[in-house]
């Protein structure tokens, strides 16, 4: 019997990471395919499976093809399927375009570089519920990203990665996340002036925070309910899940959380975290 190949469709905004991902991809020895047009894709499939020298192809879609190519791809059984959507917001991806002097395709039509970039968001709305992983690179760094990357892809397909994103209320609320729990409940460090310009990465942060039994409670009912749910969706066949633990300003107590979080299922899952807002300042 043939085995399946596994193919991601990486599909997104013009300057949200779609090179940085590609040559993760490239190191994870994907074979990386461009604009297939989707009357082809079954014929690119079989070859590769007959070739049986390739067991893993990234193909790169522009947004405009992204929804037909994603469609007749889930229609192929002899694929597992993953689809990764890039995105970030607009006032990001224009400072990014300024300091690489690129051209958006869009401009080529006369559209503004904002517009196109605008147009971009509304054709990514129209694709979130095809997507199998979203990420929002807004506040990723190239370093970051490729770690995201990483811990997603270089795992077993069928192994669920599990990313804990921290970040302050304050600073709005992260459009990648599938789940958000909440951990203002618990006492607040920012107002101890010996804790203010700490983190909930330093000892005596973390010291405090857990000095609490609401603390403790709190995170036993995360971890309640995570259990149950984590274990349905892998199942289900979902390789990735994004859980934001946030606070009021995302330094402290759901940076101390989301650490003891990761750390807590590291055995059971790929797990990662991401400090969104921890650097921002008091």
């Amino acid at each position: 019997m043939t085995k399946k190949l596994e193919v991601c469709i990486v599909t997104g905004a013009y300057g949200s990471g779609k090179s940085t991902v590609t040559r993760v991809f490239e190191e994870l020895g994907y074979i990386i395919v461009q604009n297939v047009p989707s009357s082809l894709l079954h014929e690119l499939f079989k070859t590769y499976s007959e070739n049986g020298k390739v067991n893993k192809i990234l193909l790169l879609v522009e947004l405009e093809n992204a929804h037909e190519t994603i469609l007749t791809a889930r229609d192929d059984k002899n694929i597992k399927l993953s689809v990764l959507l890039l995105n970030a917001d607009v006032d990001e991806l224009l400072k990014r375009y300024k300091l690489t002097r690129h051209v958006h395709p869009l401009q080529a039509h006369g559209y503004t570089l904002e517009e196109a970039f605008k147009y971009d968001q509304v054709k990514i709305e129209s694709l979130v519920d095809d997507a199998s992983i979203y990420i929002d690179t807004s506040d990723y760094t190239v370093h970051e990203l490729r770690k995201r990357i990483f811990d997603i892809f270089s795992s077993k397909i069928d192994d669920l990665s599990i990313t804990f994103t921290s970040f302050g209320l304050k600073h709005g609320l992260p459009l990648d996340v599938d789940i958000i729990f909440d951990t203002r409940i618990v006492p607040n460090p920012y107002y101890l002036s010996e804790l203010k310009n700490k983190t909930g990465r330093d000892k005596e942060v973390i010291d405090y925070i857990f000095s609490y039994e609401i603390t403790e409670k709190l995170i036993e009912h995360i971890v309640d309910y995570l259990d149950f749910y984590l274990d349905k969706i892998k199942k289900e066949g979902r390789t990735s899940y994004t859980i934001g633990i946030c606070c009021s300003g995302g330094r402290h107590r759901s940076v101390a959380i989301a650490e003891y979080l990761a750390n807590y299922y590291k055995a059971k899952y790929n797990t990662s975290v991401k400090h969104r807002d921890v650097e921002k300042g008091v």
